[in-house]
């Protein structure tokens, strides 16, 4: 083998390591080429969003959204006549016209599982008198809005 007199088999290694270091260059330079113009279009982005805030930002415009979205939610259960039923039993109807009456209540019944909803109108059926449904009514209701999932000191709905 003469490395002096350039043999083929020294022709193709330094074809090869140079190759390699060609290639290697070449892609040090495009990938550091990308992270720069990756970098500039970051900075242009931050650059365009800090002026569209400074042109538009209006001092209540964070509360005003919060009312939009308070508002939205409360019209999304005010215009829904379907109230959600229990695992087992349908809402009856004077159930119905509380829950629909009371926006921050229906919010609550549609929040809960329906094995606890089950519960509830299990509550508000068993009983005979009608004073009493009326007055389990209002408990379901005010009962709800402070936040109970189920009623309290009842064994549970026998029929599930």
């Amino acid at each position: 083998m003469n490395f002096a007199g350039g043999s083929d088999e020294f022709r193709q290694l330094s074809g090869t390591l140079v190759g390699r270091y060609l290639w290697l260059e070449c892609y040090r330079s495009l990938s550091h080429q990308f992270c720069r113009a990756r970098e500039l279009a970051r900075s242009r982005a931050q650059e365009n969003r800090k002026k569209k805030k400074g042109k538009c930002h209006n001092p209540g415009t964070e509360e005003r959204k919060e009312e939009l979205r308070d508002w939205r939610c409360r019209m999304k259960f005010m215009t829904k006549r379907a109230i959600s039923r229990g695992a087992v039993h349908s809402v009856p109807a004077d159930l119905r016209k509380v829950l629909i009456s009371d926006a921050m209540a229906r919010a609550k019944w549609e929040d809960i599982t329906p094995l606890a909803r089950n519960e509830w109108i299990c509550w508000v059926i068993s009983v005979k008198k009608p004073e009493t449904r009326r007055q389990h009514i209002e408990r379901v209701r005010t009962e709800l809005k402070e936040g109970m999932r189920r009623p309290c000191c009842w064994p549970g709905c026998p029929h599930r």
